[in-house]
């Protein structure tokens, strides 16, 4: 929504946001120029305010509108025309002068009226049309499989909930759950027990992607399923047909090599819970383990690869905010492919940062093993000694 009438957009987002959509995200700009900026990524609908400014705070004008429209529609720039284009103004005769513009490339234009909601009421209908229409056009879509992989310690119940999701949007998605029971907490410590299992359990993501050449597949995995994915990833090469990959809660170093990851996926996410101290004791404890599912894997976020940073711990991603589970929000629209890739930082700065991190930093490296195996020594002495 391009609009400077902060009422009118909060009219609009809150009759949205009453559909509890799956998902959508509800984008507002305030002037001409961030409507161009947000118009280079993905958008089923545009709802244009006709007197809108070039820049925030300047004097709002038809003809700044109408070069966005322009803009948005010509068909060797840089925009993405939407779907569908709403006009929205108080006064028709405030676009008399454009009307032949706006009939080229609006849908369609609303009178908002004072007291009266029938211009709500026609965007709200527009917008449920469009959303029937996106949902229609995915679940006709085939030959898509999402591969899921989960952690440790869990026998992997939120897939089958981010399975039956997706089969809500496409009866065709083929869902491959790669479980492989409940790994204990000592073999996934452990380096030479933990190889074991990785390979092979790569071994069966590998024969799902060999063996669907023709197939759009996503792969989705958390904790010690991270460790399996890129082992797999590796393997597969460059050539592979993997769309998008994601990772959350990952226990890998964040300077591990992800080269595999980016190159055999046309979109790779790494979704990261700043307080997630799980991965923290796993850093510290387990030999070749890191935290790059808090703190982020080292190296350039591009258009094929971002850390993503969300307020929570190592389960966040099974949980729910305000009615919208995680995987509904940040997950499902790049998996459809009807989302772009967004970066999202919701990290916040903490009392003692500095010191924390350089402790968990000392700890998790050279001197790591050293550092545990004398506080664990330490521990039972000063039960004996104290007890």
């Amino acid at each position: 929504m391009v609009d400077d009438s902060s009422a009118r957009i909060n009219l609009v987002q809150e009759r949205i946001e009453s559909k509890k959509f799956d998902y959508i995200d509800f984008v507002v700009c305030s002037s001409a120029d961030e409507g161009r900026i947000a118009l280079r990524s993905h958008c089923d609908v545009l709802i244009l305010d006709v007197l809108i400014p070039k820049k925030i705070d300047g004097t709002p004008s038809a003809s700044c509108s109408v070069s966005l429209l322009r803009d948005a529609c010509n068909p060797e720039g840089r925009m993405l025309r939407p779907r569908l284009i709403v006009g929205i103004t108080a006064d028709l005769n405030e676009i008399a002068q454009h009307q032949e513009e706006y009939a080229k490339y609006a849908s369609v234009v609303v009178q908002e009226k004072v007291g009266s909601t029938d211009w709500l009421n026609l965007i709200d209908s527009h917008v449920c049309s469009v959303y029937a229409s996106v949902l229609k056009s995915s679940r006709q879509t085939k030959s898509r499989i999402l591969v899921s992989i989960h952690g440790i310690r869990t026998y992997g119940e939120w897939q089958s909930d981010l399975h039956r999701k997706l089969k809500e949007w496409s009866s065709d998605f083929r869902d491959v759950q790669i479980q492989y029971g409940f790994l204990d907490l000592v073999s996934f410590l452990l380096p030479s027990r933990r190889a074991e299992m990785v390979e092979r359990m790569a071994e069966r993501v590998v024969k799902v992607i060999e063996r669907n050449p023709g197939s759009r597949i996503s792969i989705v995995a958390h904790s010690f399923g991270t460790l399996i994915c890129l082992r797999a990833l590796q393997r597969v090469g460059s050539n592979s047909n993997v769309d998008v990959t994601i990772f959350c809660g990952s226990p890998l170093p964040a300077t591990e090599n992800i080269d595999a990851a980016r190159s055999a996926s046309r979109i790779f996410v790494n979704d990261c819970g700043t307080r997630d101290w799980v991965l923290v004791l796993a850093r510290v404890f387990g030999p070749g383990l890191g935290d790059a599912g808090r703190v982020g894997f080292w190296g350039d976020n591009d258009d094929r690869f971002v850390n993503r940073y969300f307020d929570g711990g190592h389960g966040l991603y099974f949980e729910a905010r305000n009615e919208v589970s995680f995987a509904q929000k940040n997950w499902i629209g790049l998996i459809l492919g009807e989302a772009q890739m967004e970066r999202i930082d919701e990290r916040k700065g903490y009392l003692a940062q500095d010191v924390i991190e350089a402790a968990i930093s000392f700890l998790g490296g050279r001197w790591g093993l050293i550092t545990t195996l004398v506080v664990l020594l330490a521990i039972p002495a000063a039960l004996l000694l104290f007890g």
